[in-house]
Order: C-alpha cells, then structure tokens, then sequence
C-alpha cells in the first residue's frame, strides 16, 4: 500500500506540472479593453510614444552581466539600457514590477534574435 502511494502521489505531481502554466516570458500585455497604463509613456530625448499599443507590458526581470537591469524574453535575458528608463507614469506609480516597452525582432519561423527597448520603467528608479 505504502509504495502504491508514494507513486500515485508522484505520478500526481507529474501530472499537476504538466498543466501548471509556463513561466512567463516577453511581457505580458493588459487585456483588451483593459486601461492602457503606458499611453503617457514618451521615449527619452523625445522620441515619442514608447508603446503602439501591443508592445508594452509586464516582465520578469532578470540578471545580464555588465548591465543593471535586464528582462526575460525567448529564453535569453535581454539587457534593459539605461538610457532608456523612464520615470513610471502615475497609473504604474505603486506597482513593483518591471515595465518593457520593445519591439522584437523575429526570423520568418518566429525565432526571437532581438530587441528594440523604446523604454522601461520601474518603481526603484533603476
């Protein structure tokens, strides 16, 4: 009985991980119909707009050696410059996440080789 448990519970753990959602990559936008939360976000050196509407959102954060802060996308850490923070607008004033606003640069089969950041912005000033 006891070994009958011990594989129905990892048999089970199994089977939880599978439909456990995926670890979130790129940036996750705010649903259609949602308030748009970066619309009063403006490129640095006045570029203009950061987001065209589908470009900006949440993203997980993560470690680039030689730089200060850095994003997750495609299953590589992209480098977030510096010169391209920008203060969080009011609507993002509370929030602890980070902020990306990019436009990514796919092959034809869809394969992530880079990123433009327009902007990104936090609530640590980083």
């Amino acid at each position: 009985m006891r070994r009958f448990l011990v594989l129905f519970g990892f048999a089970a753990s199994l089977f939880a991980s599978a439909l456990a959602p995926a670890r979130a990559e790129g940036v996750r936008h705010p649903p259609p119909g949602a308030p748009d939360p970066y619309r009063s976000m403006m490129q640095p050196g006045g570029g203009g707009p950061c987001c065209n509407g589908r470009d900006c959102g949440i993203a997980e954060r993560c470690t680039v050696e030689g730089a200060r802060a850095g994003y997750l996308e495609g299953g590589r850490c992209w480098p977030l410059p510096p010169d391209r923070y920008v203060p969080p607008p009011v609507e993002l004033g509370r929030s602890a996440d980070l902020h990306v606003c990019r436009a990514p640069a796919r092959t034809t089969d869809g394969k992530l080789i880079g990123v433009l950041i327009h902007c990104w912005t936090d609530s640590f000033g980083t």
